[in-house]
């Protein structure tokens, strides 16, 4: 949705996720879900604290952030702390946004 120009489309589905997903009722039940994934997150800095194995702050921070918006539209976690799975998608996500940020002759104006 983030990616799709202003349309009739576009309008209708920022009208759908605001009247169903990002309402205050809505957000408000899913308050233990946020709760939940932040205690995932300081139970796993804590066991490799206690470990002495070192945490990666950013990957885990985008885990648990994944988890979070995967859990409240799918209902299902897309990565594990365990593993580097949420690495491939963050790749992407970094690439996607590289490429937006990079300039585009075709929108360039000549003066």
């Amino acid at each position: 949705m983030i990616w799709l120009p202003v349309s009739p489309q576009w309008r209708n589905l920022r009208r759908i996720t605001n009247s169903l997903i990002f309402t205050t009722p809505k957000l408000n039940s899913n308050q233990y879900l946020r709760q939940h994934k932040l205690y995932d997150l300081i139970s796993h800095v804590h066991q490799n604290a206690r470990s002495g194995t070192v945490v990666d702050i950013s990957q885990v921070a985008f885990t648990a952030v994944l988890n979070l918006l995967s859990n409240t539209f799918f209902s299902v976690d897309l990565a594990d702390y365990s593993s580097d799975s949420s690495s491939s998608f963050k790749a992407a996500v970094r690439g996607i946004v590289s490429e937006l940020g990079k300039p585009s002759l075709s929108n360039s104006q000549i003066f």
